[in-house]
């Protein structure tokens, strides 16, 4: 049995303009991660002591964005 959700009051969000700026920052975001995360994979198969300022950037990098 499918559940039936109560409709929301205000559409406004519906609208295709504003659903391209979603769709497009979410685009933006999910490049921006994927590409931290291909950074940190490289430094964490090669940790040393030289590169940890390198590692805590990108992890601070990929927190402010889940932020």
């Amino acid at each position: 049995m499918a559940v039936r959700l109560p409709r929301a009051r205000d559409d406004s969000w519906h609208q295709p303009s504003e659903l391209a700026r979603v769709l497009a920052e979410l685009r933006t975001d999910h490049q921006l991660v994927a590409d931290i995360l291909r950074r940190l994979t490289e430094l964490l198969d090669s940790i040393r002591p030289d590169n940890a300022d390198t590692l805590r950037r990108e992890l601070d990098g990929l927190a402010a964005i889940r932020d």
